[in-house]
């Protein structure tokens, strides 16, 4: 099962880094961080920076979908055309497609959540309509076929993680290395 977590530059490291240590230990998954190419991803620290280990190109069609959000640079990736068209041919293909925090504005901007309920940061709700999807703002994690949003990194934790792991036909204890 192939897992693709997108990184972007201004990327909120704790909402890919918390799924990803969840998701590594699903049985025969394949993690990949992607981004427009391989390489340094700084993040919105400025000063952490993420390697992404393959591009978009590399990975036309992933299982699962992981699209983290940013604290300040979430407008950015929504407005960037290769990303937007990646993540929508990924989306068509993929089992799982989710959003961690404003990562749904990603989604909201490829019209991935237009007609679908979904959630994202408190702070961030009021955009979802603008791009076609019904905001579910008392509710942490929203699930609408194989889309599932969560409100922010809390939510991106434990909770969301063991939904994620659900869907994703894991059962039992994670293995130790």
């Amino acid at each position: 099962m192939q897992i693709a977590i997108l990184l972007y530059p201004g990327v909120t490291a704790l909402d890919a880094i918390g799924p990803y240590e969840v998701l590594r230990f699903i049985p025969g998954s394949e993690l990949r961080f992607i981004s427009r190419e391989p390489g340094p991803i700084v993040t919105d620290s400025g000063v952490l920076v993420l390697g992404a280990t393959h591009s978009y190109d590399e990975t036309p069609a992933p299982d699962i979908i992981l699209v983290p959000g940013s604290e300040a640079n979430t407008t950015t990736a929504m407005a960037d055309g290769d990303l937007l068209r990646w993540l929508n041919r990924a989306h068509q293909t993929s089992r799982l497609t989710l959003s961690v925090c404003s990562g749904a504005l990603i989604l909201a901007a490829a019209g991935i959540l237009k007609g679908r309920p979904a959630t994202t940061h408190w702070i961030a709700q009021s955009a979802l309509p603008s791009f076609g999807a019904e905001p579910q703002r008392e509710k942490r994690i929203v699930k609408s076929d194989k889309i599932i949003t969560a409100a922010g990194v809390s939510a991106g934790s434990t909770s969301r993680c063991t939904s994620l792991r659900k869907s994703a036909g894991v059962s039992g204890q994670r293995s130790s290395s």
